[in-house]
């Protein structure tokens, strides 16, 4: 299954904004997720919450190994003391509660 297809305006905030140079452009998690709802339109940005949602809810934690975001997203981000679905469910929270202090 090729995921950046099937989820493409996840695949931009993962792919795009947790690039490999992320660390030079941003100093955590946080200001990443920031730096996406400011800089995307909105669409992109609810679009992208919905794709996490529905890619956390038809995904299992074996399929979520380490690896797999670099893998099949292309993200280099890499969650310090939680497994990678603790990690994509605290981007959930990111990008509402970000998203909400935008409007």
């Amino acid at each position: 299954m090729n995921y950046s297809d099937k989820y493409p305006h996840l695949d931009v905030l993962l792919a795009g904004y947790f690039n490999q140079d992320w660390p030079d452009e941003a100093s955590d998690d946080d200001e990443v997720v920031a730096r996406f709802v400011a800089m995307e339109p909105e669409e992109i940005v609810l679009d992208a919450k919905r794709q996490l949602e529905q890619f956390l809810d038809s995904t299992s934690d074996e399929v979520l190994s380490p690896g797999f975001l670099l893998r099949e997203f292309s993200c280099y981000y890499l969650p310090q003391g939680m497994t990678n679905r603790e990690w994509l469910q605290r981007l959930l929270g990111l990008i509402e509660t970000t998203s909400q202090n935008k409007s």
